[in-house]
């Protein structure tokens, strides 16, 4: 019976939220200022620690904390980037190239291929990859922007066989060429291209400014040749490589008429240490993928753009521009509704 009467009284005291001996609380008070600083420097807000997407996300950090009300903590809660907003928007969460291996159907529903003009009516040569990161924009390589001198006229989404008649190419509209991209010169060597409408049965990828670790896991994708020199591949191919530590990929890259200023922070390594798989001809501009969470939700997220190598599957790693390094360009291209004006 004594039992009875005090989970009865827990109960009321919870629903009238009068403090329970020994149960810590804090005192609501809303004179706090909703304005605060993350540990780097930026402005933030002060939200509920589960009302925040981005301290979820980033749980290997240890949000700052602006206040409690009562037994809910407040955090220091940085504002989503519009690359994040547009993610959470269009992405919904899915299951889940030297020596590639073949991909499933509709595993990277976000892969392109650009494609050239050749002498015959409606047949195309592929030469570069990409990815969509938004419905009707792609992310790919400057250098895939112009080859021999021609731009690229059509890009075949999806992830399909190249031979595949199922959709037709889809026109390209304008294509958009870093401002410092230099040709001959890798650095910068990162572009955008508006399509004319969206293709069939394509999902985005995300694109985000999180840094990847060291030696952390990741899938480069592409239709390049499977042995340097050969013919490329008709399907789609992948790659499981591993990010390199910069330092380390620099002594491969010492005397490099690409790179005069050496790697930057704007480079990512990345490399095969078991099976000797790599990016190759053709593989130019495609995705360098890893797995994220994006507002409790697993997406995947573009982090390189394939740039350059030492050939192919060499004890080199392949260099691929690191894209966290671009949104500030690349966000008021495609998400402008998602800037906020100050």
């Amino acid at each position: 019976m004594f039992k009875i009467a005090v989970f009865i009284l827990m109960c009321a005291a919870a629903v009238a939220k009068i403090p329970i001996p020994g149960m810590i609380t804090f005192p609501r008070d809303h004179s706090f200022d909703s304005n605060c600083t993350l540990p780097n420097g930026q402005k933030g807000v002060c939200r509920k620690l589960m009302d925040c997407g981005t301290a979820v996300a980033e749980k290997n950090e240890r949000p700052k904390t602006c206040y409690f009300e009562g037994t809910e903590q407040f955090v220091c809660c940085r504002e989503p980037r519009p690359s994040e907003l547009a993610c959470s928007e269009y992405y919904f969460p899915r299951d889940e190239v030297i020596n590639g291996l073949a991909t499933a159907p509709n595993e990277f529903p976000y892969m392109v291929a650009l494609g050239w003009n050749t002498t015959k009516p409606n047949e195309y040569e592929y030469k570069c990859g990409g990815a969509l990161i938004s419905y009707d924009w792609v992310l790919t390589a400057a250098h895939c922007a112009s080859v021999g001198g021609e731009e690229p006229a059509v890009v075949l989404a999806g992830g399909v066989k190249l031979t595949s008649t199922r959709f037709p190419p889809t026109p390209i509209a304008n294509i958009i060429i870093h401002p410092k991209y230099e040709p001959h010169i890798s650095y910068n060597d990162i572009a955008l291209i508006k399509l004319t409408q969206v293709p069939h049965e394509t999902e985005p990828a995300c694109i985000g400014d999180h840094l990847p670790l060291i030696s952390q896991n990741a899938t480069a994708v592409g239709y390049g040749h499977t042995v340097f020199g050969g013919r490329p591949s008709d399907q789609l191919l992948k790659a499981y490589l591993q990010t390199i530590e910069t330092l380390l990929c620099k002594s491969y890259f010492t005397d490099e008429d690409a790179l005069p200023n050496g790697l930057l922070d704007t480079h990512l390594c990345a490399k095969d240490l078991q099976f000797n798989r790599d990016t190759c001809q053709g593989d130019s501009g495609g995705p360098l993928v890893v797995n994220r969470i994006n507002f409790n939700r697993p997406a995947s997220f573009v982090i390189g753009v394939t740039s350059f190598g030492l050939g192919c599957a060499t004890e080199a790693p392949g260099i691929y521009t690191n894209v966290a390094k671009y949104l500030d360009w690349i966000e008021p291209i495609l998400w402008p509704h998602f800037i906020r004006k100050n």
